[in-house]
């Protein structure tokens, strides 16, 4: 048996574990599973559909975005899923050329075919699962789970909501024989919705070739090798980019949100430069805050008609704000910062005047070499292993 499908059985094994588990707290607490109250096992399912890897299955994704002025913008990619790889197929649209995205446990590939070249890039993973289980743990904890009227019994539907101007809703539909999240939508602050994302046409199948997991091969195709991002620990942050980069104190962050992910990037263009990337999370949303050391005295500005001009405590700023997500970028002698995520353009901007405030005074504090989440590493089996891959999924399909 080889190493995919042992992984597998041991998966089948924690999802029979996990399934007994929710029928007796079910049966315990026959009260709670019914349509609009708010119910743990909702959380619990929706975490073992996130994670689930034992489906295979072919689909066209459909996602949409909608802006502040009415503006839609959709994005369709043809998807097939075997166990723990997945394969996105972008047709060429306007400008944007065909891309295939490969994702495994051990590597990202991107096909790109544009203008009769085709370039494929291959970039090796880290190890992200603590990280990913760190997330969920957070949304489990900060968000209100409840089961609501499905019409199609098939169907399970999941919200998860949360109160104030910083925090959104969303809501799942899992297909329950597969165990799969089929649709979601996401709410913003006062209910509007503000994305949505659909599995159409899905078939399920027993197996799926390899070779739609496998990278091209050729004498015509551009290949080359990347490096992702580097997940490092807070204590080896300055180490990593010759700087002491300004965080947000963990006091200063929207109410549930935590740090849970440092990253260390290599930016584009002929002088490339390592940056730092915090990222925070309050298990579903998510932000980040980008710092670039700055190495000209020019005047970096963002380009596009949805970006304008912005003063936030006397500095020059530029907010640029779209369907997928929002922007507040600025400067200072030494850097340049970038604050991104799907949170309201007027919370964004409080998060950069704290930046602004903290400024260089800031310094990174020792702490133990741990998670950057600060939460412990949930067992291997078990929720914990079964969310750990999914999660990243869905943090891609909105964009974070």
């Amino acid at each position: 048996m080889d190493s995919r499908r042992l992984a597998r059985v041991r998966r089948r094994a924690g999802i029979v574990v996990l399934i007994a588990g929710l029928l007796a707290a079910a049966l315990a607490l026959p009260g709670q599973v019914c349509a609009g109250q708010g119910s743990p096992l909702a959380g619990e399912l929706f975490a073992r559909a996130l994670g689930n890897d034992d489906v295979s299955y072919t689909a066209t994704r459909t996602s949409l975005f909608w802006s502040d002025n009415g503006q839609t913008r959709a994005l369709v990619a043809y998807v097939s899923k075997d166990g723990g790889r997945t394969r996105y197929e972008y047709p060429a649209r306007g400008n944007r050329p065909a891309t295939v995205v490969i994702e495994t446990p051990e590597a990202v590939c991107f096909v790109v075919s544009d203008g009769g070249r085709t370039r494929v890039t291959t970039a090796h993973r880290q190890n992200d699962n603590e990280l990913d289980a760190a997330r969920v743990k957070l949304a489990l904890s900060n968000y209100q789970w409840r089961f609501e009227p499905s019409p199609n019994p098939r169907r399970r539907i999941i919200s998860a909501w949360r109160s104030g101007a910083a925090h959104a809703s969303q809501r799942f539909w899992i297909q329950s024989d597969a165990m799969i999240i089929v649709r979601s939508e996401r709410y913003g602050p006062k209910g509007e919705l503000r994305a949505s994302w659909s599995l159409d046409t899905l078939h399920t199948v027993a197996d799926l070739p390899d070779k739609l997991f496998t990278a091209p091969h050729g004498p015509d195709l551009e290949v080359r090798e990347a490096s992702l991002p580097e997940i490092v620990h807070l204590e080896e942050v300055q180490s990593k980019v010759g700087f002491e980069p300004v965080r947000l104190p963990d006091e200063k962050l929207p109410e549930g949100y935590r740090l849970v992910n440092i990253a260390i990037e290599q930016t584009a263009g002929k002088a490339p430069r390592k940056a730092v990337r915090f990222v925070y999370s309050d298990g579903l949303d998510s932000f980040s805050l980008l710092e670039t050391p700055r190495l000209s005295s020019a005047t970096e500005k963002l380009k596009g008609e949805n970006a304008r001009d912005v003063s936030i405590l006397d500095t020059d700023a530029q907010l640029f704000t779209s369907a997928e997500a929002n922007l507040v970028h600025w400067q200072d002698r030494k850097r340049r910062y970038t604050l991104m995520g799907s949170l309201p353009p007027n919370v964004l901007m409080a998060l950069s005047r704290t930046v602004m405030a903290s400024g260089s005074e800031q310094r990174l504090r020792p702490i133990v070499s741990t998670p950057v989440s600060g939460i412990a590493p949930p067992p291997r089996r078990g929720l914990g292993e079964l969310v750990a891959r999914g999660w990243s999924r869905l943090m891609r399909i909105f964009g974070h």
